[in-house]
């Protein structure tokens, strides 16, 4: 019994020193980390790190990227807060969270909803402020947070700066279209005052934004550079569609350039009413009963194809003339072998598109078929 017990006594010593280097270990590696604790891992895809905020009139417009809807479901996410806080220009950008917090206020919310509705790999909250707070007296900071349903906030994304300008030009007004065979022409007036009413307009171009129905506009311009004119072709166009338009006044900035409010929208319907050109310099060769006819092709984009025409007579009516070509063909070379020998034909070439649109008939080729 004895030895036992000594065999007991050292291995309850054993274990005691095990456990308490156990719990050192423990403590220092707990210990070891100094500053705020960091987000579960499954949060920190949630904490937006490239919010960004532009001006564009009255609006401040904040971006940031998505979360992948993995995130969104492993955090349980309810909403997106919009905080802003009012401060002086001269703030340092540096600010602590808390003293953010205490200040800030939340001027709009994204639900679950809302996030998950959007298809690009942005969001995006418009703060609209006032004309009269358009001031160079105050500059904005903002910051996005999200929560969950357990009504816990997460971290803080970066923070995003701006002061507003308040001379910025006035939307174009009188926005017109007009459809040609070969681009939709829009037209504009300028501006006259800027948004705070001073003048002249401080315009340096315009953008022009176009949407198909039932889409939004999209985030970026069609024009690759700024429209000087009050004017601009669109020419990347399909015939059948609707398309809507807004047009952005451009005005100088601080360190970039700042767009106007959306003018009005203006919308056209894409109808193919024009045909095509007539075919030119045609052709005509027998060879025994066999005629061929020879053209230069049209230019149009959307040609379907030509439609041969013969008539025995050159003034003999469009009504009587015989169709060699039951459906368009696409080539620009034909052979009647159905002519007569010792007849005279002539021969008149239709182009038509993809409409429908006939041309007027080419200048008639006389062709005599001889033995």
């Amino acid at each position: 019994m004895k030895t036992l017990a000594v065999i007991f006594y050292k291995y309850s010593i054993i274990i005691t020193v095990f456990l308490m280097l156990t719990t050192n270990t423990i403590f220092l590696v707990g210990c070891g980390r100094v500053g705020p604790p960091l987000p579960p891992i499954k949060y920190k895809a949630l904490v937006p790190e490239v919010l960004q905020v532009h001006q564009r009139g009255t609006n401040l417009v904040l971006t940031w990227p998505k979360p992948s809807s993995i995130s969104l479901q492993n955090s349980k996410v309810l909403r997106a807060e919009i905080l802003r806080r009012d401060e002086n220009p001269n703030t340092p950008p540096r600010l602590p969270e808390e003293t953010f917090l205490a200040e800030a206020r939340i001027v709009g919310t994204l639900t679950i909803k809302d996030i998950s509705a959007v298809e690009a790999n942005t969001l995006s909250f418009n703060d609209t402020l006032a004309e009269n707070a358009l001031t160079a007296d105050v500059r904005y900071r903002y910051a996005i947070r999200y929560s969950n349903f357990a009504g816990v906030p997460l971290p803080l994304s970066n923070y995003a700066f701006l002061e507003p300008i308040s001379q910025i030009a006035r939307p174009p007004e009188n926005l017109a279209t007009e459809l040609s065979q070969d681009a939709i022409k829009l037209s504009w007036n300028a501006p006259t005052a800027n948004l705070d009413n001073t003048t002249p307009p401080r315009v340096i171009g315009y953008n022009i934004y176009r949407r198909a129905k039932d889409n939004n506009f999209p985030n970026q311009p069609i024009n690759a550079n700024p429209i000087i004119e009050t004017s601009f072709e669109d020419r990347q166009f399909k015939f059948g569609g609707n398309y809507f338009y807004i047009i952005r006044s451009i005005s100088p900035g601080k360190d970039s350039t700042i767009e106007s409010p959306d003018s009005a929208e203006i919308s056209i319907k894409a109808k193919d009413t024009f045909a095509p050109s007539a075919p030119t310099n045609v052709t005509g060769a027998a060879a025994a009963s066999i005629v061929s006819l020879f053209w230069p092709a049209n230019t149009e984009k959307d040609l379907r194809g030509y439609l041969i025409y013969r008539a025995d007579r050159q003034d003999m009516p469009q009504s009587e003339w015989t169709k060699l070509t039951p459906t368009p063909m696409t080539t620009t070379t034909v052979r009647d072998e159905r002519a007569k020998v010792g007849q005279t034909y002539y021969y008149f070439i239709i182009a038509i598109d993809t409409a429908g649109n006939e041309s007027k008939p080419s200048s008639s080729v006389e062709v005599e078929i001889v033995q």
